[in-house]
């Protein structure tokens, strides 16, 4: 993105608004600008099929989200604006990937708060379940930094975290199911270490996944 078109879009983007109506009006005044579909091309938010109780079913992908692009968060915000819109006040589920998720693909504490007070209302009432896969401990630590936007969620029974995607299963029909493939084939030839003990301040339980491909330590965001 040209340095003047990153400005304008800034600029637009800051003006006040919290209405998540405004911000699918924004994304549809953007949707054919380059760096739009760019972004709408990595598939970091989409939808595709429905539960086994017939809700649209959402995908967050958070390794395709790359924090130094802080310039097109207000535009991934637009389109996830724009993805919801399409299923204005219908209930709905999501399943959120956090394969490799790392400091890389955090957001900064203002746009959390952008994002909580634009999309928090549709998900305190339309959302039935969250599934997150491979919540590891970055991600858990991520969430006691910002505390105050995630406290509301702690042992809440919408959420159900996942550790293999065949417990997705339950949920969602396995023809229904779009994970990456990418996601997927982590599993293959994989070796399991459940009640590992992470050595820190204060010592905790985890599970530690390695692979040929990838190695990543495994821990639930709360526990039970």
């Amino acid at each position: 993105m040209h340095r003047l078109e990153e400005i304008v879009l800034w600029t637009f983007m800051e003006l006040p608004s919290n209405r998540l109506e405004d911000w699918v009006l924004r994304g549809y005044q953007f949707r054919d600008s380059d760096e739009f579909k760019r972004l709408k091309s990595l598939n970091i938010f989409y939808q595709i099929g429905t539960s086994r109780q017939g809700n649209p079913v959402f995908y967050y992908i958070a390794r395709r989200t790359i924090e130094h692009q802080g310039s097109e968060h207000p535009l991934l915000l637009c389109l996830i604006s724009m993805t919801f819109d399409a299923f204005r006040n219908r209930p709905f589920e999501v399943v959120v990937d956090l394969t490799h998720a790392s400091s890389e693909n955090r957001f900064r504490t203002d746009m959390l708060a952008k994002w909580a007070s634009i999309l928090g209302p549709v998900v305190e009432e339309y959302l039935l379940a969250a599934y997150i896969y491979n919540c590891n401990s970055w991600f858990r630590e991520y969430t006691k930094m910002h505390d105050r936007f995630f406290v509301p969620m702690k042992n809440s029974r919408k959420l159900t975290f996942i550790d293999h995607p065949s417990r997705l299963n339950d949920y969602i029909d396995p023809d229904q199911q779009k994970l990456p493939g990418g996601t997927l084939a982590l599993e293959e030839d994989i070796k399991i270490f459940n009640n590992a003990l992470k050595l820190s301040q204060k010592d905790t339980k985890v599970t530690i996944k390695v692979s040929p491909r990838f190695y990543f330590n495994l821990k639930y965001l709360f526990p039970y």
